[in-house]
């Protein structure tokens, strides 16, 4: 075993650590504590990335010197990601300007008012109206459902209740031909669609 790198959190080390692994290099974390015993940044201890196999050290450094050199997230471009996408905000949400009492057009983002006012639309959305109310401003993005689960419950065919067990994943029903999807199936069942 050998240690092949030092992170000052062990975040940064499980994240090194599963690099090498998703590459197929087998890498664990150890901790080593500081003069003072004490783990992180305060206590100067230090996590390190230790390799099961030795020949695999020189595609293990590779690997994590292509990671440190890439660049990491742009802060401004994951901001914008997180915006809510306002135009498809329902109107009745639609704020208030604090000043003249105007109706904001929400949906076309407006930093100012027709009264010159500077307005923050999102921020008046959630003092008016709270945070849900810029729920369905977000992507619906369904919840990614584990093989595991798809294969151990028993589902039926939504047409004719013909047992699906054994069948794939997504596919057509052998007795009655409607198309079926075990996920989406799943959902249904859990109220999520």
């Amino acid at each position: 075993m050998r240690a092949i790198g030092g992170y000052p959190s062990a975040a940064l080390a499980d994240d090194a650590a599963r690099l090498l692994r998703s590459h197929g290099i087998h890498a664990r974390v150890a901790s080593r504590l500081g003069d003072s015993g004490i783990m992180g940044p305060t206590g100067h201890g230090v996590y390190e990335v230790m390799l099961l196999d030795d020949s695999q050290i020189e595609s293990a450094e590779r690997l994590l010197t292509e990671h440190r050199e890439r660049p990491s997230f742009d802060d401004a471009e994951l901001q914008e990601q997180a915006r809510p996408d306002l135009s498809r905000l329902n109107p009745c949400y639609w704020p208030r300007c604090p000043g003249c009492g105007a109706v904001l057009d929400a949906a076309k983002g407006a930093s100012h008012c027709a009264c010159g006012r500077e307005v923050d639309i999102e921020q008046l959305i959630v003092a008016e109206h709270g945070p849900e109310a810029l729920a369905e401003c977000y992507p619906d993005e369904p919840e990614e459902i584990p093989e595991s689960l798809i294969e151990s419950v028993n589902l039926a065919c939504p047409e004719c209740r013909y047992p699906l067990e054994s069948l794939p994943s997504d596919g057509v029903c052998p007795e009655c031909g409607t198309r079926y999807s075990k996920a989406e199936l799943i959902q249904r069942r859990a109220g999520r669609m």
